[in-house]
This record gives C-alpha cells, structure tokens and sequence, in this order.
C-alpha cells in the first residue's frame, strides 16, 4: 500500500541568501499571473521599454502558464534580465518567501501588479508590514468585472497607486473608497515604430498573406483575440456566416483560449468556407498588416490595444460600446462603435459601413499618434510607478 511521503520544503530566502544587486536606477518589481499574448502584457511591454533607460524592472509570475493563452516571455527578456516564471520551478507554497528574496535583493522602490492575481492580493498587507516603504501600485482593466471586485477598504488603504486606463475604472476606484490623490488615469499608447504600415511592402504582404492561407485578392476582417467568453468570438463566426454570399470578403480569426473547441466545431457545422482560423501568432504587427478592418464585439474591455495598433497602422476597426472604446474612436475618427453588445446586425451595419467608406489611413494613423502615442503614456506610467 502507498504511504505518504514528507517532504521538508525550506524558505527560499533561507536556502538562497539574497546578495543585493545594486543599480543606480530605481526598481520596480512588476507582477503578472503569467506572460501571455495579452493587452496587459503589450502596454507593459511598450512602458517598460520606453522607460528601460530610467527604471531597472525586474518581472514575476506566480501562476502556471496555459499554452493556449500564447506566450510573450521572450519579448519580456529581450528588454530586461530580470524576469522570473516563478511556476517553472517553485512550489506556490513558496511565494512569499520568493518576494522576500527578491525584494531583499533588487531592493525595489514600487510592487507594480500589472495584472492581478488571487495570490498577490492576500500577501499585500503582510508585505507592506514588512516593507513600509514600499510603494504599491495596481492596475485593473474593467470597472465592473475582474479584479476590481477585490477591493474594500484595507486593500484600497495598502495600495498607493490605482491605476486605471478609462474613467470608468477611475471612478469605480473612489467608489471603492480610494482617494483622488491616489488614482491614476494612464490611456494606453502605441510605439510608432512598431505598428507602422511603412515596414510592409506589397511583396511583403503578399507572402504573409500565402504563409496564413489568406486570398490576395479579398479584403480580410479580422478577429484577434483571447477565444474567451469576454471577446465573444462566436458573434465573430455568425458575422462571417451572414457574409458568407459575399464573394469579396475573408474573415480571419486569430487566437486561443477556453472556447477554441467551441468555435471551431460551430465553423465545421456550418459549414464556412470564408473563414480562416489560426492560432496565436507573434508579431501581431504581421496581423494587423494583412488586415483591412478589425471587429472586435467584446463583453467587456479596458482599452484594447490591438484597436490601437490597428489604427496606427491607418486600419478602421468595428467595435463594442466598452470600455474605453467610444471616447478613443472619437478622437481618432478610424471605426464605427456599436451600442449594443451581442447585436450582430449591428456588427454587419458598421462592417459594411467602414468597408464601403474606409478613413484615410495617413491621416488616421497621425491623428492615433498625436493623442495616443508610447511617450505620453509611459511618462504618467513613471510618475505613477515612482510616485514623482
């Protein structure tokens, strides 16, 4: 018969002494549940670069990775040595005394939690008890939904900065009693040089288009996403099947997640043949090049980056009426925002209509630029990081 076998697990800063590494610069240890091909990732990937040069950043995960959600590790270590998949090799039993190590060692000035995680908001009041000084800053992505529920007011007292991209979530966050002194509005920003049309000939896209399986002589409507209940992808599939008389158009769905099996069954049972679907794919510049117009029908959002990458790239985008949406399409004048979420009628009017009477690429791509590029905000992503 089995028995039980006792394993001795020892504090990792007991078994791994830290020995500071000293940097003139001041450090931020930046938390996520894991690295994946995600909104969140690409804004604190674009931040971390623009600010590389002035904060030495040193990043964390603290749960298991999922292949199906994509995965953007080494795009973190191309900008920093510093980052540790803490899963890979460490019992979750672990993980405080792992902070531990790492705040005794790189002696940060700011925990930065870029996305939440169940374990990181438990340990926040006994990591502020031992590290005063610590400055907490936090970032949530939806006013309603997700991690914003965790608040009361112990949590709202522990953090020094709440971070929100819209000013829905800023003003959940005074609901929730945080004071004004204390919230963040950051609009997310695109680097110019990543998502610029001018890094793609013809040629270029014409073998992109061959390499995804894409016609060349059609426009291409893009979904590119998380295959998640959040990003409703199968309104995306019945858009594709009310089109799919349209001899001039291919739909291209991009993407993984809890719903794959479920749309992929529902495309095969239908029967569509003017849909492409493919997993996740880096770089998602590559994507945002073979597209004509982006449709995004989201339950619920922040302010998603691949709408603004694909508007500095001069593409119009089809989306829902959340988040951050309808106040950047004003602004940028590149797409049609739908009030009603789930209304694929609607979806089809503004597809047809942005199809019919595409905006100037040149002129969109400038306009998402002078209000929404990298430098503006990575800027109030240090002062709310730092705190100055």
């Amino acid at each position: 018969p089995q028995e039980a076998v006792h394993h001795v697990i020892h504090p990792v800063d007991t078994v791994l002494p830290p020995k500071p590494v000293v940097s003139e610069l001041p450090t931020v240890l930046v938390v996520f549940p894991f690295l994946a091909v995600g909104g969140a990732e690409r804004v604190a990937l674009d931040m971390i670069n623009y600010l590389k040069d002035r904060i030495r950043f040193v990043v964390i995960t603290v749960e298991p990775y999922d292949m199906k959600l994509g995965t953007c590790v080494d795009a973190f270590r191309e900008i920093t040595p510093f980052v540790y998949t803490a899963p890979d090799y460490l019992s979750s039993p672990l993980n405080f005394s792992f902070f531990v190590h790492l705040i005794e060692r790189f002696q940060p000035h700011t925990l930065y939690i870029a996305n939440g995680t169940a374990w990181v908001y438990d340990a926040l009041a006994q990591l502020k008890v031992n590290y005063p000084q610590l400055r907490i800053a936090n970032q949530v992505y939806d006013y309603e939904l997700g991690w914003i529920s965790r608040y009361d007011a112990r949590l709202a007292n522990t953090i020094d900065a709440h971070i929100g991209s819209n000013q829905k979530i800023c003003e959940a966050f005074s609901k929730r009693g945080v004071a004004q002194s204390k919230i963040y509005h950051i609009v997310n920003g695109v680097d110019e040089a990543m998502s610029d049309p001018e890094n793609y000939t013809e040629e270029r896209i014409t073998e992109l288009k061959n390499k995804f399986g894409l016609p060349r002589d059609k426009k291409i409507v893009s979904f590119l996403a998380r295959l998640h209940p959040q990003k409703r992808p199968m309104d995306f599939v019945e858009l594709a099947r009310q089109f799919s008389a349209d001899p001039s158009l291919t739909f291209f769905m991009v993407g993984d997640g809890v719903l794959a099996n479920v749309v992929d069954a529902e495309i095969k049972k239908i029967g569509l043949k003017n849909i492409v679907r493919h997993s996740f794919y880096q770089p998602a510049e590559d994507l945002y090049a073979v597209s004509d117009v982006l449709v995004l029908p989201s339950e619920y959002e922040g302010m998603p980056m691949v709408v603004m990458h694909m508007q500095a790239m001069g593409k119009p985008v089809v989306v829902t009426d959340v988040g951050n949406n309808r106040e950047f399409l004003e602004k940028t004048g590149g797409g049609i925002v739908v009030s009603e979420i789930g209304n694929v009628g609607a979806l089809r009017s503004g597809l047809q209509q942005v199809l019919n009477q595409p905006p100037d690429p040149t002129r969109l791509r400038q306009t998402m630029l002078a209000h929404f590029g990298v430098s503006r905000m990575a800027e109030k992503y240090r002062q709310a990081l730092l705190g100055n």
